[in-house]
């Protein structure tokens, strides 16, 4: 009777308590790690400071052949190209890296402060001021006279809606890609700009007037999801009791330890491991059937920025994951020493 209680006990931990416990966990460990402050100032401030290369590597393989499938647009590219070979220096000159640099960090932490239950939603914008600024500098201009210097000069047909577009913008919505002449182009470049800047001087992020209650959502999650860990602990509590009667803590304890030791191997082994056992790429996200342009080199470029953050997003959660594995591996052997030192005073 004895044996097939223990036989029993293991059964449910080894089938029940240790997959219902680590999937817990790993539950947990996830929701931690994704919903916190580091990890939510971490992810937008890598993103700008890449933005200069990456927009530097986009641009320079858009005029690869097939990166690009309309010809009107391979036209525009490539005078651009001619006017400004630098994407960087671009995004520097107009002052667009600028204003993100000064203007996206601060919005992120507004935004965790919302979260954290000390600022309300409709107390959080974004000045917009800078960026219109830098639109409608000379600089901005310039690049674009000079594409328009790069084009072909117009036809017929094309002159009439280039002269459409200066008499009222709003009724081509494709213009031509060619240079219509001496006189409409500055006129042209004056409209278009004001167009790319037709937004207000300040943005409100988040729209309704209702106040929220001065709760700190970090708190409350990760309190909720700790608590979960009650359930599957109570579970491995029970089955150590059937199993190993007044063992039953170290039973625990070991059951601990052994769910411990799995989910330290899952952490240390999410990210660039897992993914390379996975064989993911960025692809993977975009059917290449029904994105053709993911077969060119600026289709792996994007690919592989995908992979990237991929890479980086399972990292710190696998971080996160191992260093509640540890935690749990601590306890477990409290308990088990716990448990070794009652039964020999029994």
């Amino acid at each position: 009777m004895d044996g097939a209680r223990k036989v029993l006990g293991v059964f449910l931990l080894v089938c029940l308590g240790v997959p219902l416990f680590v999937a817990t966990q790993l539950a947990v460990s996830v929701t931690s790690a994704v919903f916190s402050e580091e990890f939510l100032e971490k992810v937008p401030q890598q993103a700008v400071e890449e933005f200069p290369e990456a927009a530097e590597e986009f641009y320079a393989l858009s005029e690869e052949t097939g990166s690009v499938k309309d010809p009107d647009a391979r036209a525009w590219l490539a005078a651009l190209h001619k006017a400004e070979p630098s994407a960087s220096n671009f995004l520097k000159e107009s002052g667009i890296q600028g204003w993100l640099d000064t203007e996206v960090q601060p919005l992120i932490k507004q935004v965790i402060g919302v979260l954290k239950g000390e600022l309300q939603p409709q107390d959080i914008s974004i000045d917009l001021r800078p960026l219109k600024k830098g639109l409608n500098s000379d600089y901005v201009k310039g690049v674009a006279n000079r594409t328009l210097e790069a084009l072909p000069p117009c036809d017929a047909v094309q002159t009439t809606a280039w002269r459409l577009m200066t008499r009222n913008p709003k009724a081509v919505k494709k213009l031509p890609p060619c240079n219509p002449g001496f006189q409409q182009p500055a006129l042209a470049v004056e409209i278009a700009v004001q167009r790319l800047s037709r937004f207000p001087d300040e943005h409100k992020v988040f729209q309704g007037e209702k106040e929220l209650p001065g709760v700190n959502a970090f708190s409350w999650v990760n309190s909720l999801m700790w608590l979960l860990l009650l359930f599957p602990i109570s579970l491995i509590l029970i089955f150590s009791a059937v199993g190993g009667g007044k063992s039953f803590l170290v039973w625990s304890g070991v059951t601990g330890l052994a769910s411990a030791l799995f989910l330290y191997i899952i952490g240390k082994t999410m990210g660039a491991p897992m993914l390379s056992a996975m064989s993911f790429r960025g692809q993977d996200l975009i059917p290449r059937e029904s994105q053709p342009w993911m077969n060119t080199a600026a289709g792996e470029a994007v690919a592989a920025r995908i992979s990237k953050y991929a890479e980086f997003v399972m990292q710190t959660v696998g971080e996160h994951i191992a260093t509640s594995a540890m935690i749990v591996g601590a306890v477990s052997v409290a308990v088990v020493v716990l448990g070794i030192l009652l039964a020999r005073k029994g």
